[in-house]
């Protein structure tokens, strides 16, 4: 039986984050104001729900369900589409967030692929899907792909092939994988009434290694390390700042200004602690201080923008030497297992070999140019005894 009053996913779709009380909970409150926020400010007007970004499957079904019905209560009549995200581990929990979701008024829901037992091919993947989409025939149902988190790398193409026939309800794909002929060849085998969502970030393929690259700096930064750090990797670079406790990270092209890296960092410190300082301590759980993105994002627009940059100079004349913030490689740092207290260290040693170095050097200019003088002492005193002795 096929989806009734279906209506194909158009414009942006926003990806939801869940945001959370400093003790852990599920903040119910901050969900119509984020509504607000993407229908007024930002012109979105379909949401994705219960997500990867949304921190799905580090919930219980009991609170997906709860966030599955404040958005759809708060959604209503201001949002185009809710598509709602009921993949789990268990066939069992994802039928049942189904049916919840279309008892609850969800415009569609997806599910990713399982992975902890992989499907190792399409088949297997269709069955999956299959078993959930039934659970909530009515509702139009797509297949969220992401490998770099799955694991799970069959082709889509080979998963969709002939999917209309095994579930009647299939509407598309949400495609967050890098492999672009993959992408172009199921936009071209897609029927008409199907939609092809495609939502990579703009680092691409690289863009998880780099994550995971953030992830272990933050778990080896400790008293000891520097202050602030610049870490190369290969087209980007990491430049972080430590400040009360709190580390603020950016990761940019290698050829940005580093300067401007810095004084950006320097921004949000200073309003992070301004708006959050006090608050630091307390929390349990990530994106606490989920509404600061407003402030980051206002912010680096201003940064990236070439006209806002070449004004930045006057406001940050007095930002620390760059030149003598510690740079390093990221893979030395991370991969060989190099502590990053171990790079104040070296900076300080090559600090005390370089004034070892230039004391030495003038030492040994002044002995040279002793040497030199008493060379032509020797010289003029032969001179004289020769002018002396033979000559008179």
């Amino acid at each position: 039986m096929a989806p009734a009053a279906y209506r194909k996913l158009a414009g942006l779709i926003a990806a939801t984050f869940t945001p959370f009380t400093p003790q852990g909970e599920v903040n119910l409150s901050v969900i119509g104001p984020y509504i607000d926020y993407l229908s007024e400010q930002q012109g979105v007007k379909g949401i994705f729900v219960n997500g990867t970004t949304g921190e799905s499957l580090s919930l219980t079904v009991a609170e997906r369900k709860i966030l599955t019905e404040e958005w759809c209560q708060k959604a209503k009549g201001r949002m185009d589409h809710v598509i709602v995200h009921v993949g789990c581990m268990s066939v069992k929990d994802s039928q049942d967030l189904a049916r919840h979701a279309a008892q609850t008024g969800a415009d569609g829901i997806a599910v990713i692929a399982p992975f902890f037992f992989k499907p190792r091919t399409a088949e297997a993947l269709r069955e999956f899907m299959k078993e959930v989409a039934s659970a909530a025939p009515n509702l139009p149902f797509y297949y969220y792909q992401i490998p770099a988190l799955t694991g799970v790398n069959v082709h889509v193409r080979d998963v969709i092939e002939g999917i209309e026939k095994l579930i009647p309800s299939f509407r598309g794909v949400k495609f967050s994988g890098c492999d672009l002929m993959d992408f172009g060849q199921c936009v071209s085998y897609c029927q008409a009434d199907w939609s092809v969502l495609y939502g990579v970030d703009e680092l691409g393929r690289d863009l998880q290694q780099y994550q995971n690259q953030a992830k272990q700096l933050f778990r080896k930064l400790n008293e000891q390390s520097p202050t602030r750090c610049t870490l190369e990797a290969g087209p980007v670079t990491f430049h972080y700042f430590i400040e009360k406790g709190v580390c603020y990270l950016v990761l940019c092209d290698a050829g940005f200004s580093k300067k401007h890296a810095f004084a950006y960092l320097e921004d949000l410190q200073a309003e992070f602690h301004e708006q959050h300082g006090k608050k630091v301590p307390t929390v349990s759980r990530p994106y606490s201080f989920i509404e600061f993105d407003t402030y980051i994002q206002k912010t680096k627009k201003s940064y990236i923008d070439s006209r806002a940059r070449r004004n930045l100079g006057s406001i940050n004349t007095e930002l620390q030497d760059v030149q003598r913030i510690m740079v390093a490689n990221i893979e030395e740092v991370l991969q060989r297992g190099e502590a990053l207290s171990a790079l104040d260290s070296k900076a300080s040693n090559l600090s005390s070999l370089s004034k070892k170095y230039r004391s030495d050097a003038k030492y040994l200019n002044t002995r040279s140019t002793y040497a030199k003088l008493a060379a032509g002492g020797v010289f003029f005193i032969m001179l004289i005894v020769y002018v002396r002795f033979w000559w008179l």
